[in-house]
């Protein structure tokens, strides 16, 4: 296990972080400059309490979201003298704002029963370990950086993870979720055979179940190193694996042409780019502490 993850330097990781989450940030704000990301964002304004009405200002909202996404998409690339910090800082924000839709929008099933159901808000759950992640990279940017704000950083992207894995695999076990996720595992060059030896449900429970001992192993960053290592390679299988989606699925928008225009649903699976970059920055930290590699 050590032979593997003794790859993950402390370097290669914040390089890979740092430039999956420029990426990300470049390409939706890109795409807020399209009827797609106008309509995602107005979607989200409108539907959401006491900002509601911002909707109806005469403000393309999502213009200047994209122009602020850029921009800290281009600071963090350049990462040099305080552009990396600034960069790192407008990560971050952005990150936690986007959080708060949870309790002010409507991202839960009705259907269902309403909370815990999660339904559009699984998105948005995605943001705290890429918050994480941003956080991780601004204490970095101290020429001494400062062993409590790591700590924090990687406890934010720890139960980040867990909370996406733990609550997005809990869904599995239901009806909507495996219905939601038929179409991936149809069109994956990868996954297509879980529903030739499962059931549409006994695929999705797999997967489910999958996901959830990623959980429990991740855990393991408390008190054993070894398990906490299957976990984060758990969690680097799988999303690698949702990422494999984008060439499979129709990720890209076909009334702009297709790529690289993300669909809805391109833009809920990049951002576990990210979320792989926040495992391998866990997997470097717990490599360093071991003394594995630094």
């Amino acid at each position: 296990m050590d032979r593997i993850s003794g790859f993950v330097t402390t370097d290669r990781a914040q390089l890979f972080a740092r430039y999956a989450l420029a990426l990300v940030l470049a390409w939706f704000g890109a795409m807020n400059f399209t009827a797609v990301g106008e309509g995602i964002i107005n979607n989200w304004l409108t539907q959401t309490m006491f900002i509601s009405g911002m909707a109806d200002m005469d403000f393309n909202w999502a213009q200047i979201i994209g122009v602020y996404e850029i921009a800290a998409a281009l600071c963090l690339a350049i990462w040099r003298g305080p552009l990396g910090k600034i960069g790192a800082l407008m990560a971050a924000v952005y990150s936690g704002l986007a959080l708060l839709l949870m309790f002010f929008a409507n991202v839960w099933l009705a259907d269902m029963g309403g909370f815990p159901a999660i339904g559009a808000g699984q998105g948005i759950i995605k943001y705290l370990s890429i918050m994480g992640v941003a956080l991780c990279l601004l204490a970095k940017t101290a020429p001494k950086p400062d062993p409590v704000a790591l700590k924090r950083a990687y406890l934010i992207i720890l139960f980040g993870l867990i909370l996406v894995l733990g609550w997005i695999g809990g869904m599995k076990f239901t009806a909507y979720e495996a219905a939601a996720i038929k179409p991936l595992l149809e069109t994956s060059l990868f996954f297509s055979w879980l529903l030739v030896v499962f059931s549409e449900q006994g695929a999705s429970n797999f997967i489910g179940i999958v996901e959830l001992v990623a959980v429990a192993c991740l855990l393991g960053w408390f008190f054993n190193r070894q398990v906490f290592l299957i976990g984060a390679g758990l969690c680097v299988i799988t999303f690698l694996g949702t990422l494999s989606f984008m060439i499979t699925l129709p990720g890209w928008e076909g009334s702009l042409g297709g790529f690289p225009a993300l669909s809805g649903s391109g833009h809920f699976l990049m951002k576990d780019l990210v979320m792989l970059g926040g495992t391998l920055l866990l997997v470097a930290a717990s490599n360093a502490k071991a003394g594995v590699a630094k």
